[in-house]
């Protein structure tokens, strides 16, 4: 059994009300992000619709963060945005 277990979602789920710590993300229309099917040759290009509520951020984002905090920012990152 883990000692603590963190999870980011949409949503609150099931899983996320277990666990000790739950990072909230955005979702699909609060994020510029590339699209695909399973079936899909391509990508879509999908445009941020609006911007995310509360605390909410783009998974990249909050890793950046937690990188950061482990002086491990520039090897997560590479120096790169969420944009980039």
């Amino acid at each position: 059994m883990p000692e603590t277990v963190i999870v980011n979602y949409i949503n609150w789920t099931v899983t996320a009300r277990h666990a000790d710590i739950a990072l909230p993300v955005a979702a699909a229309q609060e994020r510029r992000d590339f699209g695909a099917g399973k079936s899909d040759d391509g990508l879509i290009l999908m445009h941020e619709l609006t911007q995310p509520p509360g605390e909410a951020r783009v998974e990249y984002d909050i890793y950046c963060n937690l990188a950061k905090r482990m002086n491990a920012l520039e090897a997560f990152s590479e120096g790169r945005t969420s944009e980039e």
